[in-house]
């Protein structure tokens, strides 16, 4: 009856990093208003994501390594894994007459819903970046270390469907 239930489980399990390994969606965050948001699996527990946006002030692109550290299998419906995140972002700011770039590494956690009946998966990540070069030295190449400005949140919500 033990091993019915496992394999019963096993069954209805996601396919998203298995069968399913390119996913493309979109996400809000990340500094602009809508991304496209994409991910490739490598195995079963990793990949590497990528986004690209505007907020029509902003615009950006990065990449980020992502490795799942539990995969939970909690819901009947949807697998809930849990996975951490390092990357870089690269974007320019274009507003006050400015151009100005922002370059830096950016790292944290996710969490997603991969649904089991549905080649889908709605996710959240929360990070933060840290940037050197950022449209703070535009302003005043000369000013003093501003950690609003230098060091940022970096969080998202997406959905992404798997092909």
């Amino acid at each position: 009856m033990l091993t019915a239930l496992v394999l019963s489980g096993l069954a209805n399990a996601s396919d998203i990093g298995t069968d399913r390994m390119f996913g493309l969606g979109a996400e809000f965050g990340n500094g602009t208003y809508i991304n496209v948001s994409g991910k490739y699996w490598f195995n079963e527990k990793s990949g590497l994501s990528f986004h690209g946006g505007t907020s029509f002030y902003y615009h950006e692109i990065g990449a980020r390594f992502e490795s799942n550290f539990i995969k939970g299998e909690w819901f009947d419906w949807a697998d809930l894994p849990i996975w951490w995140w390092v990357g870089a972002d690269v974007g320019v700011g274009t507003s006050w007459g400015l151009v100005a770039p922002q370059v830096g590494p950016s790292g944290g956690a996710g969490a997603a819903l991969q649904f089991n009946n549905f080649p889908g998966e709605a996710f959240v990540t929360a990070g933060l970046g840290v940037y050197p070069l950022s449209w703070c030295n535009s302003i005043s190449p000369y000013s003093t270390f501003n950690a609003g400005c230098w060091i940022q949140g970096r969080g998202t919500l997406g959905f992404r469907y798997y092909f």
